[in-house]
């Protein structure tokens, strides 16, 4: 089944196109990557404020909030997290936010940036809601009292933000003396991820824009010098011979299309040939069939009464039904040779020569081979036949104490020449 080059060029540019569309879909994982990032950067801030409590007891051995009470604001403020401090019971103690925050997903920070996006929930969150409900019934500090670490996400659905929650216990002689309570809207890396997907988008647009221009540019420059090509050949495999492939470009389509018209014009020469050499033979064949026929009719006619009439135009017969036989037997040499034709090996053109000149040991023949090795790529067969016809012509036209020439040398340019000389009278004017 063929495919259409178009449909080629097509499949290729969509693979160039899904470039950036793997990019998008590896930007929800780098999202989902950065969140994660988010969440365990609150846990070390969290960590290192619990740590700062367990090693900061009052005389009831329990953590003095108040010391770290003082730097919550500014600290932050600095994070960009609003950071609550509970005591056992689940009491607020401490609020970054000097003025509080109603309860719930609270408003952004000092310096947090607003804007409407709603990234999928994460793992690990509850229902998603505008009022979480009181700090005691939040999972996550229901989790932290028992001493466990304790995460969530929701979205404010009012203002379109979402918010992880995390808690973390304050532990004294194993004991939950507290619980901090971290606050940290995903609004940067939601404007982050947004900036990348509209970078990636618009890349998007423009490898499917520039993919269709290249396809558009494609088709034009070489599907369409094709399909001429096609058509041309068609109208000559149906016989007209009147078309050209010859196109003016000066790429491999156009040399494609020179090398064609080529073939089109041998083609057309081979033709001429064959007509010219079925004529010929006909011409040829038409003699003798002509003379046998005249004799078997003599003879029919009564001439078989007079023996010497009857020798004569028996030998006629004869010898045109030899001449018949050499004719055929010449045609069947050159069939062979033409379906032998193509047939190529490795030889040297010097060992060759030297061999023909050695078929003639009545008549000196003399060799000359510049250099001495000749390597060629022939038919061994039929370049013995063409190189002995010509020596044997030249023995037959040549003094008897002339020697015949037979010089072989390789040109600068890297062709190789083969030349028989005698010294007999040479072909007359009416003969060339």
């Amino acid at each position: 089944q063929l495919v259409a080059i178009r449909t080629r060029l097509l499949l290729i540019n969509l693979i160039i196109v899904m470039v950036p569309v793997v990019g998008i879909y590896w930007a929800r994982t780098y999202e989902r990557e950065m969140l994660k990032a988010l969440e365990q950067d609150m846990q070390h801030q969290a960590q290192l404020l619990r740590t700062l409590l367990e090693q900061n007891l009052d005389e009831q051995g329990k953590p003095r909030m108040e010391l770290v009470a003082a730097s919550l604001h500014t600290l932050a403020k600095r994070t960009r997290t609003r950071i609550r401090l509970l005591d056992r019971q689940g009491r607020l103690v401490a609020d970054s936010h000097k003025l509080g925050a109603p309860e719930g997903p609270e408003p952004a920070v000092p310096g947090l940036w607003r804007h409407g996006v709603q990234p999928e929930r994460r793992h690990g969150a509850d229902s998603p809601s505008t009022d979480p409900g009181p700090i005691l019934d939040r999972v996550e500090v229901r989790a932290a009292r028992k001493g466990q670490l304790g995460t969530a996400t929701r979205v404010h659905r009012r203002i379109g933000r979402v918010f992880l929650f995390l808690t973390m216990p304050v532990m004294v002689q194993r004991r939950v003396e507290g619980v901090v309570y971290l606050t940290r809207s995903t609004v940067p890396v939601m404007q982050s991820m947004l900036s990348l997907r509209k970078h990636l988008f618009q890349v998007l647009a423009g490898a499917v824009a520039l993919t269709a221009l290249l396809t558009i540019f494609l088709a034009g420059t070489i599907l369409r010098p094709l399909t001429r090509l096609s058509r041309s050949a068609g109208r000559i495999s149906a016989g007209d011979r009147t078309v050209s492939l010859q196109l003016n470009r000066r790429d491999e389509i156009g040399q494609l299309a020179r090398t064609f018209d080529g073939l089109v014009h041998k083609l057309d020469n081979r033709a001429r040939y064959t007509s010219e050499f079925a004529a010929n033979i006909a011409h040829e064949f038409k003699t003798p069939l002509a003379s046998i026929r005249g004799a078997a009719e003599l003879l029919a006619d009564g001439a078989d009464d007079d023996p010497e009439a009857r020798r004569r135009f028996l030998a006629n017969i004869q010898e045109d039904t030899a001449r018949l036989d050499r004719l055929v037997t010449r045609i069947l040499e050159l069939s062979r040779m033409e379906a032998t034709l193509e047939l190529r090996e490795p030889l040297d053109l010097g060992d060759l020569v030297l061999e023909v000149a050695d078929r003639f040991p009545d008549h000196p023949v003399e060799v000359a081979l510049e250099p001495e090795t000749l390597p060629y790529q022939g038919n061994a067969p039929h370049l013995t036949a063409a190189l002995s016809a010509l020596v044997e012509n030249a023995v037959a036209f040549s003094p008897a104490n002339e020697p015949v020439l037979v010089r072989a040398r390789r040109h600068d340019h890297g062709g190789l020449t083969v030349e028989v000389i005698d010294h007999g009278a040479g072909i007359s004017e009416a003969n060339q």
